[in-house]
């Protein structure tokens, strides 16, 4: 069988090699502009190396093949991990930088994990201060899913992962989750992609719409998938198969519905710079395109059963899941990122908030910014002062140049700092009003601990102000500040 597979892989070398000998024989190749070994003197050419990557980089169409044929005999023959893909059981792909949450290793520690879960309840409390309703999902990876498809020498440890990490401090908070783990199953991941298939998404779509204001009236979209039911065809060049064999079209099995037709016909789409249009082709390149990155995308529904407005926080995942969305809300609107501005996005135009991530994201709420008043603490008790210490390595800054907010920012030294230690900043105005609010937290290292949040100009009245930072009850620095 060995053997099979060798012989196998040579001859494909044997048939990719063929176009870049056409490409080297034709004109399109300047082998003038080949690297020599030596220079005009007879010396050695220090710099042939170099000069040979260069050529063959500038030379895609030979590069690309022998990428290809070098990632066929890996992924055939020696079942290693090549161009960030892990070639498991029964053909499929696996992005090999999900290895680390799959294995359980270097995962959040116990204080980015509560400072993940802080920052996604404090948008939650944001959200029901305002009467929006709140909603966290996080996608599992493919290989968390489909755990019996990876290389069988990829042993995860006895650790949490950061989904159930994370799934665990949700629900410390109260926040509320929709876990999809349980709903998805190996057939609803696409073999070559690292996403999930269009019933995956409109299985997930179906969870997570099930928490959100006014259900009951956005039920008839099923009814419209169940009209329509989903067919099976096939399509070419995932994400995955992309990375490994860049030179040539790798079949994979899609699924799609005639819903989708109507769906496109029945809501009006607008991408940040582009006109407002109501387009199959538009959704199909949301839906299909892998290297889609729409910023920003807006829509409008004139289904009878479209109810609320939507906020959505989204990543690629989201993709396939947008028409079935867009068509459930009067508006929608989706924000390629996790830090939501409410000056840009006021919180007063929607009913439902959803913030979509998947599981290798997870770590990146962490870097994330959250432009929202913070709120203001008037339960937070002092007894303690040590900001004489100066050796505390705490620090605040605070800049005035976003719009109506204040914005402050700073460090504190770890080993001031419990795993599920909160932080707070005390404003003493020259009135001598001391109003008290709480931060985000933000990275974490060994050494230090990043926490932000922002001020609405509201809140100021003079020019001068006292700022005390507060871990949990104790103040660790005081700061005169004046704007």
């Amino acid at each position: 069988m060995k053997l099979k597979k060798i012989i196998i892989c040579v001859f494909f070398f044997l048939i990719l090699l063929i176009p870049s000998v056409s490409y080297i024989a034709s004109d399109d190749l300047n082998i003038e502009d080949f690297p020599t070994l030596f220079d005009e003197n007879g010396s050695i050419n220090d710099t042939f190396s170099d000069d040979i990557e260069d050529f063959f980089g500038d030379n895609l169409p030979i590069k690309n093949y022998i990428v290809t044929a070098e990632n066929f005999i890996k992924s055939t023959v020696f079942k290693s991990e090549s161009s960030n893909v892990v070639t498991g059981s029964d053909d499929y792909l696996f992005y090999s930088e999900t290895n680390d949450d799959y294995l359980k290793t270097h995962t959040l520690n116990d204080r980015e994990t509560y400072s993940v879960c802080k920052t996604i309840s404090l948008l939650e409390e944001y959200c029901d201060d305002n009467n929006v309703n709140f909603i966290f999902t996080a996608v599992p990876n493919k290989n968390t899913v489909l755990s019996d498809k990876m290389p069988y020498n990829f042993i995860p440890t006895d650790n949490k992962s950061n989904l159930e990490l994370i799934k665990s401090g949700l629900a410390g908070q109260g926040v509320n989750y929709v876990d999809l783990t349980d709903y998805l199953t190996e057939e609803l991941y696409l073999k070559k992609d690292s996403h999930w298939d269009n019933r995956g998404a409109y299985t997930a779509f179906n969870e997570i719409i099930k928490s959100t204001s006014n259900y009951s009236a956005k039920e008839s979209i099923s009814s419209l998938i169940d009209d329509n039911p989903f067919y099976e065809v096939t399509r070419t060049n995932g994400d995955l198969s992309t990375m490994l064999f860049p030179s040539i079209d790798v079949d994979d099995t899609q699924y799609y519905t005639d819903a989708f037709d109507i769906i496109a016909e029945n809501i009006n789409i607008r991408i940040t710079g582009a006109k407002t249009r109501n387009s199959q082709e538009l959704m199909n390149t949301i839906i299909d395109n892998p290297d889609e990155n729409y910023s920003r995308i807006s829509t409008t529904s004139d289904f009878d059963f479209s109810n609320g407005n939507l906020f959505m926080l989204r990543d690629s995942f989201c993709r396939a899941m947008f028409p079935y969305f867009a068509s459930s809300f009067e508006s929608s609107v989706f924000v390629k990122s996790c830090s939501y501005d409410s000056y840009i996005y006021p919180i007063e135009d929607y009913s439902d908030f959803i913030f979509e991530i998947v599981e290798r994201n997870l770590p990146e709420i962490l870097e994330s910014e959250q432009r929202i008043p913070t709120p203001v603490r008037d339960n937070v008790s002092i007894n303690g002062d040590i900001s004489d210490n100066k050796s505390n390595n705490v620090t605040i800054n605070c800049s005035d140049e976003y719009s109506d907010y204040i914005y402050v920012e700073g460090t504190i030294d770890s080993t001031l700092l419990d795993y599920d230690s909160n932080i707070y900043v005390a404003v003493t105005d020259s009135n001598n009003t001391l109003t008290t609010y709480e931060a985000f937290p933000g990275e974490y290292d060994e050494s230090t601990n990043s926490y932000r949040y922002y001020l609405t100009l509201d809140n100021l009245d003079s020019d001068n102000y006292t700022f005390k930072v507060i871990v949990d009850n104790t103040i660790v620095l005081t700061n005169d500040i004046t704007f």
